[in-house]
């Protein structure tokens, strides 16, 4: 994969090309870089077989929703745009009601 989520030329015959987004692309490739995969599609499997497990648990999808939100909220205090603002704000809302 490259740098804009183009696939490397050298793919094996009968492989699919599979677009993402340049800052998707950006993050497989860093991972890989890293030395913490041995390649894009070990990181994609991966991600995909997190996502798998986190549709099928709810002890699963409520850690991922709480890492969400915890980044976006630390995303707001350094005073960056976040996208799930509304997220964060119904989030802090929800603890209040709830004495948390």
């Amino acid at each position: 994969m490259t740098e804009n989520g183009e696939a490397d030329r050298d793919q094996p015959a009968g492989a699919e090309t599979i677009r993402v987004p340049p800052e998707v692309a950006s993050a497989v490739l860093g991972r890989v870089r890293s030395g913490s995969y041995r390649d894009a599609d070990e990181v994609l499997t991966r991600a995909m077989q997190l996502m798998t497990w986190a549709e099928g648990n709810p002890i699963g999808q409520r850690q991922l929703l709480k890492f969400a939100v915890d980044a976006d909220i630390a995303d707001a205090k350094a005073g960056r745009r976040v996208p799930g603002e509304e997220v964060v704000a119904h989030r802090r809302a929800r603890t209040r009601e709830n004495g948390e």
